[in-house]
């Protein structure tokens, strides 16, 4: 599969190609990873590859594509709207290979077996919660345990070159097995899916586990959700109802240049970033919905509240009970 480079190459002729839609270029960037922690018996991991290889092939098609690098055409950029012919092989497009199979894998998986207990004292994961947390989502200390090679083989793609590399898939998957747990890690390119998407894989892949593999919804492998989103946006990009402009692109000379002064200065003056852990208990979660359900259904409305609704309201309301100055502490 060839890699799109500074003169223009032939599509290859075993895939269908569609154009990356991220509207953000910022997370084109963007590695994700992932993971689930399972205790129980170790799962099987031959079944694990077999339920997943038949949902990416026959239901989520585009979950197996590869990334390449676009020649030819003008790139523009999700974040300040500016279109330019300088830095074409900037833009991406999916190479979803037309045909599954040993040569053209629908992802990676690589495994590990370990034959004595997961060693929860070693990794401290999940974290132990200090004493005074309550039933309720909260924000742990900022001493983030050091679980990345849990949920990752060594081998996996991190950054989005190693994802460009000709015939490499965008979906890797780890799986590591103890007496008591099961540790599962997904890696791919932020630009292939989100965490909404990652959780309908994950929920086609229990249903196929399960016997339930007929109950899947299947994606087109021209699905292209953020097209609509980003032509709407292109539309009113930077604009106010009343005309006006805003955002720094659109600002004077002397404004730019202010904003530009005042963001250095932020950098000196903040403290310095640090990774926390989020936790969010499942006894609370399962009583919250059930409680936002119950409340529309009482107001006669048809909508309904999923649990990724709660768990972003409850980071939202988390977040805003931090101190913005004072102390130090900014986010």
């Amino acid at each position: 599969m060839p890699l799109w480079g500074s003169s223009f190459t032939p599509q290859p002729t075993n895939v269908d190609v569609l154009t990356c839609s991220a509207s953000d270029c910022l997370a084109v960037n963007l590695t994700t990873t992932y993971a689930l922690f399972i205790p129980g018996p170790p799962l099987d991991v031959e079944r694990l590859r077999d339920s997943l290889e038949r949902v990416v092939s026959e239901k989520f098609p585009r979950a197996g594509a590869r990334l390449a690098r676009r020649n030819g055409v003008s790139f523009r950029c999700g974040v300040c709207s500016r279109r330019s012919t300088e830095d074409p092989a900037q833009l991406l497009e999916f190479q979803i290979p037309k045909v599954f199979d040993e040569v053209n894998p629908p992802f990676v998986l690589t495994t590990v077996h370990n034959d004595g207990p997961y060693p929860k004292d070693s990794f401290n994961f999940p974290p132990t919660l200090p004493e005074g947390f309550g039933p309720h989502p909260g924000v742990l200390p900022p001493k983030s345990p050091a679980v990345h090679g849990l949920f990752r083989d060594s081998k996996v793609p991190r950054q989005l070159e190693d994802f460009l590399v000709p015939g490499t898939p965008s979906l890797h998957i780890h799986v590591v097995t103890y007496q008591d747990h099961t540790l599962i890690g997904l890696t791919c390119p932020h630009s292939l899916f989100d965490g909404e998407a990652a959780g309908i894989l994950f929920r086609a892949w229990t249903a196929a586990l399960n016997g339930q593999f007929d109950t899947i919804s299947a994606s087109p492998r021209d699905y292209s959700p953020l097209d609509t989103v980003q032509s709407t946006a292109d539309e009113v990009q930077g604009q106010l109802p009343d005309g006006q402009w805003q955002g720094w692109h659109f600002l004077s000379i002397f404004g730019t240049v202010y904003w530009i002064v005042m963001f250095l200065l932020r950098l000196f003056r903040e403290g310095k970033e640090s990774d926390s852990w989020m936790f969010f208990p499942k006894q609370w979660l399962v009583k919250t919905k059930a409680e936002c359900m119950a409340e529309l259904h009482d107001r006669g409305s048809k909508e309904w509240v999923g649990t990724n609704d709660i768990v972003m309201a409850a980071y939202y309301k988390v977040l805003s009970s931090f101190p913005f100055h004072g102390d130090g502490l900014c986010l």
